[in-house]
This record gives C-alpha cells, sequence and structure tokens, in this order.
C-alpha cells in the first residue's frame, strides 16, 4: 500500500508539471524550445543549490548516490528530450504526447523485475485504464492535413500526413527514458537518501548536456529569447522545481509503478 503522503506528493507533483508546462507554452512565442529549457533548467539549478547551501545537505553526498543521480539525469530531463522532440519532428505532438505517456508501462516492468514490486490485481488494472485514458485524451486531433501547424503551443513544428513506422519509436522511447529512469532514482535514493541531492544532481547534468540539443533543430530555431518570455519561463522553472522535488519525494516513500502512473495525471 502506497503511504497516503507519496500520493499527496506526486499529485502535488503532477499539478506543478501542468503549471510549468502552460508556462513554457505561453513563453514559446517570444523563445525557441532549447532556450525555453536552459532558462527554466538554469532556476532550477539556483534554487536547488540556494537550498542545499542553506541547509547544508551537500555534506550527504556519497559517490554511489552521485553516479546514480547522474545516469538518471542522463536519461531524464537529457535522453528524454531527445528523443521527444525529434519524436514531434518528425510526427507531430498530436502522435507523440499519448505514446510517450506509456511510460508507466517501462516503469512497472522495471520495477518489476529489478525492484521486485508486486502490486494487486487492481491496481494494475488502474495503471491499464490510466494509460488507456490519456491514449483517449491525447489523440483528439490525431488527424489533420499535412503541413497544418500543430495547435499545442510549439508553433515551429507542423503536422506530419504519412510519418514512417521508425519515426514512432522516438516517442516511444522517450516514455522507456521516463518508467526506467524512476526506477534507478528508487536505486539512487538507497545509496543516497536525499531528494533534494537527486534533484539538484540531475538538474546539474541537464543544464551541461542541454545545449548539445540545440543541434536537433535548424540554426535559426535554436536559441533566442525576447522580454515577454522572461516572467513566463522564470515561473515555469520555479513550478518544474517544486514538481520535480515533490515527485523524487514521492519515489522515495512508494512504490515506482504507482507513483509514476499518478504523475501522468499531470
Amino acid at each position: 500500500m502506497i503511504p497516503a503522503s507519496a500520493v499527496l506528493a506526486v499529485l502535488g507533483a503532477a499539478l506543478f508539471f501542468a503549471v510549468a508546462d502552460i508556462c513554457v507554452k505561453k513563453a514559446l512565442p517570444f523563445t525557441t524550445l532549447i532556450t525555453a529549457s536552459l532558462v527554466t533548467v538554469a532556476v532550477q539549478w539556483l534554487l536547488y543549490t540556494a537550498v542545499i547551501l542553506a541547509a547544508g545537505t551537500f555534506s550527504q553526498m556519497n559517490p554511489a548516490g552521485v553516479i546514480w543521480f547522474a545516469v538518471t539525469g542522463v536519461l531524464n530531463p537529457v535522453l528524454f528530450l531527445v528523443f521527444y522532440l525529434i519524436g514531434f519532428q518528425r510526427i507531430g505532438v498530436a502522435r507523440s504526447a499519448p505514446l510517450k505517456g506509456i511510460s508507466p508501462v517501462f516503469a512497472v516492468v522495471c520495477a518489476f523485475l529489478v525492484l521486485g514490486e508486486r502490486l494487486e490485481v487492481g491496481q494494475y488494472l488502474g495503471i491499464a485504464m490510466a494509460i488507456g485514458g490519456i491514449g483517449i485524451i491525447s489523440t483528439e486531433g490525431w488527424v489533420k492535413p499535412s503541413g497544418e501547424t500543430d495547435p499545442s503551443g510549439f508553433s515551429r513544428v507542423q503536422g506530419v500526413s504519412r510519418p514512417r513506422k521508425i519515426d514512432y519509436l522516438f516517442p516511444i522511447l522517450a516514455g522507456a527514458t521516463t518508467g526506467v529512469s524512476s526506477v534507478m532514482l528508487k536505486i539512487g535514493l538507497s545509496k543516497m537518501p536525499s531528494p533534494l541531492l537527486a534533484a539538484w544532481i540531475g538538474v546539474t547534468v541537464a543544464l551541461v548536456l542541454f545545449p548539445l540539443l540545440a543541434f536537433i533543430f535548424p540554426p535559426g530555431e535554436r536559441f533566442g529569447l525576447q522580454a515577454p518570455a522572461l516572467p513566463w519561463l522564470i515561473l515555469g522553472g520555479v513550478a518544474v522545481t517544486a514538481a520535480v522535488y515533490a515527485l523524487i519525494f514521492a519515489l522515495s516513500l512508494g512504490q515506482v509503478s504507482v507513483v509514476t502512473t499518478l504523475n501522468q495525471t499531470s
């Protein structure tokens, strides 16, 4: 049974992730996706660093925990964003969103094999229903005329009428990195039980590697920032800071399978 505190934490994480998504979409007409990602990650890094310095939490670091959390940061958010960006470039957001939403499937399988998590039949049924619901909601407007701009807020990305089958693999890989990284976070927390350090190490890795993601885009779409975007990105960074910490805190208390699924309610 998952503790009530873990349920509240992950639902809070889902709420803050949703707020962050809205803020980034508000900012995108005035910036690029790479710049938006960098600014929000920088805000996270500054906030986590300030809290850790104030609390003296750096003294709790150990090599094993650092390695686990660093690898987790490479998986998510770095590789997650790589696969997802390639996915919605090639097949559009309307197709990519439901496919990346299958991350709980990977989390359930990995948690079963690696952590030995065993759920009740009703819990597995609930996870399946949640994933199905995400798919139904996300596939609204699946069919669009070729060349029509996607209404998701990513105005630079256009719908694709007949993508290649291989292109569908990228958002699935994005979902896989999210599911697997959740299990790795759980293991890392057993080595270094500090959700705050886990969040800081992951965001540090992202801050270093995110600029490399610019090469996914054409030169004109890599970096750019206008003043109206900045308040939204700062607010989004604050929301993501709270969301990531709450999610890792929930993972430290509850089962990966359940926590990962509840987080999809964002």
